[in-house]
C-alpha cells in the first residue's frame, strides 16, 4: 500500500458504471472510490502475481548466499579497513571485480529446484481449492466414494483395482518436493479454505520407493493411468 503522496498525478480517472470491465497491465497502482449518494460494490481479478524473474531470484540469491559464505572461507574474510575512504581513493573499480567474482561463486550455489519448489509451494497455499465439473465430481470422492446411509450400512463401496485409471484433479494442485531433511513431501492445495491462509500449507510424506510412479501421474496430467503401469513392484504397495 502507499500513501497518496507517493502516488503522483492519475493517467486516468473514469467512472464506472454497473456492468463495467476495466482492464490495466501487472503493476498498475489503482485505487477506487465511491461517488457521494452511491453505493458500490467492485470486485479486482488480480492474475499472475509474484511470479516474475524478479520473485525467482528473491527467493534463489539468499539461500545460494548462504551456502557460499558456508563454504567458502572467502566470504567471511574481514572487509578492508578504511574502506570508504578506498573507494575515494580511486580503488572502486577493485572492489566491483573483487564483488563480480564472488557473486559467481554465488550463481554456482543457486539451487533453481529448490527456489521453484518454494514459489509453487507459496502458490499452493495461495491457491482456492480446485472446484471439479459434474463428470469429475463423479469420479472423485465427492460423489463417487463409500457413505453410510442412516441405517449404518455402508454402500458404493470402491476398491483399486490394477485397470483402475487415476490421475490428478488438477495439475497446479499438487507439488512434489524433496526437502533438505531428504524427506519427500507432496504439497497439495485440494483441502485449502475459501478463507485465505485458513490453514497452514497442506502436505503429506511420501517414501521414496513411491516417487517414480507420482512423478508418472503428474506428467500424465490430464490423462489417465492405469494402477497396473505404475512404476511399483509390489502389487500390495500398487
Amino acid at each position: 500500500n502507499f500513501k497518496q503522496s507517493e502516488i503522483g498525478e492519475p493517467i486516468l480517472d473514469v467512472i464506472l458504471n454497473a456492468g463495467d470491465m476495466l482492464y490495466f497491465p501487472r503493476g498498475t497502482i489503482h485505487q477506487a472510490t465511491t461517488l457521494e449518494d452511491h453505493h458500490s460494490l467492485h470486485i479486482t481479478l488480480s492474475v499472475y502475481q509474484k511470479n516474475s524473474w524478479g520473485d525467482l531470484l528473491e527467493k534463489l540469491l539468499p539461500d545460494a548466499l548462504q551456502t557460499t559464505i558456508n563454504t567458502d572461507s572467502e566470504f567471511r574474510q574481514g572487509l578492508p579497513l578504511n574502506l570508504t575512504r578506498n573507494l575515494e581513493e580511486g580503488k572502486r573499480g577493485e572492489m566491483v571485480e573483487k564483488i563480480k567474482n564472488m557473486l559467481h561463486k554465488v550463481v554456482n550455489n543457486m539451487d533453481i529446484v529448490k527456489a521453484i519448489d518454494e514459489m509453487a509451494k507459496k502458490h499452493i497455499h495461495d491457491f482456492l481449492p480446485p472446484v471439479l465439473a459434474p463428470c469429475e465430481s463423479k469420479c472423485s470422492i465427492v460423489e463417487g466414494a463409500e457413505r453410510m446411509t442412516e441405517n449404518g450400512v455402508i454402500v458404493n463401496r470402491v476398491n483399486i483395482e490394477p485397470d483402475t485409471r487415476i490421475r490428478l484433479v488438477r495439475s497446479h494442485a499438487v507439488r512434489l518436493a524433496n526437502e533438505d531433511d531428504g524427506i519427500w513431501r507432496i504439497y497439495y492445495s485440494t483441502e485449502n479454505s475459501n478463507e485465505y491462509h485458513e490453514y497452514e500449507l497442506q502436505f503429506v510424506e511420501v517414501d521414496e520407493s513411491h516417487v517414480a510412479a507420482i512423478q508418472m501421474i503428474i506428467r500424465k496430467y490430464p490423462e489417465y493411468v492405469k494402477v497396473d503401469d505404475l512404476p511399483i513392484e509390489d502389487e500390495e504397495v500398487k
